[in-house]
């Protein structure tokens, strides 16, 4: 019967699709606070708002170089003949309850285009001046964080152009570090430029000359990062499991 119950919760596991998309989490709490996937084909987060700067801020399908998952995703281009260009900034409930763990995670294509600070992500209060935890390429395949002063860290992270990688902010109301992570390794108590509340994530295009195009998109399933297995062959598997167990039983019994 034990056996019997563990494999019908697998079932259940296996049958539930995980959550995917650009998110932003109380961890503390297990609360969503920004949630967007893109797959409205505009900028429309089932939770929290997006304020966005520039007519060069879109949602794309476009082949190249194609989503992360889904069908669509942000493209965020700048260069120096527009002012405001290339900013996303999500917007969601101020969270100030000290020690609670706010979390940023999302898809980022970096161009191979050499330029430092092409991308700028940020969890912060307002704007950049309010930043709590604030990494950015630096063109070269390194990740930097920006410290108190706008001094630059190096995060001894490395990233890959021109590949989606998913890229990570974690950050504990009102302490003086967080914690970046980019495709699966994490650095850890890096300085933060200020400590405090968090009620928004500043993702944007950072150079504006020469010009060039960021890509944002959602998360992937993390049993299905790569492919994406249909919904009838997750019920498959665990239901398979399932018969076969209860033939092994009858013949035990039987035998």
């Amino acid at each position: 019967m034990r056996k019997f119950r563990c494999l019908v919760l697998l079932a259940s596991w296996s049958c539930a699709v995980p959550a995917h998309a650009v998110v932003i989490s109380n961890l503390t709490s297990g609360t969503t606070l920004f949630l967007d996937n893109f797959e409205t084909g505009g900028f429309s987060p089932s939770v929290g708002s997006w304020s966005i700067a520039g007519p060069d801020v879109t949602v794309t399908g476009a082949s190249s170089p194609g989503p992360a998952e889904g069908s669509l995703y942000a493209s965020l281009f700048r260069n120096s003949n527009q002012l405001s260009q290339g900013n996303l900034q999500a917007a969601f409930t101020t969270q100030s309850t000290a020690g609670d763990v706010i979390q940023l995670r999302m898809m980022v294509w970096v161009p191979n285009d050499g330029q430092d600070a092409r991308g700028q992500f940020i969890l912060d209060d307002g704007d950049f001046s309010s930043a709590r935890a604030w990494i950015r390429p630096d063109g070269t395949g390194h990740v930097e964080a920006v410290g108190p002063g706008t001094s630059l860290i190096n995060t001894g992270l490395t990233y890959t152009p021109g590949v989606w990688q998913e890229w990570d902010l974690t950050y504990a109301i009102g302490a003086t570090s967080f914690t970046a992570t980019v495709n699966g390794a994490s650095a850890s108590g890096l300085a933060s430029f200020t400590s405090g509340n968090i009620s928004h994530a500043d993702l944007f295009n950072g150079v504006a000359s020469p010009g060039g195009t960021l890509f944002l998109d959602a998360v992937p399933p993390a049993a299905s990062v790569g492919s994406t297995p249909e919904p009838s062959t997750l019920w498959f598997a665990p239901a398979g499991l399932l018969f076969f167990s209860m033939r092994r039983r009858r013949f035990r019994l039987t035998a």
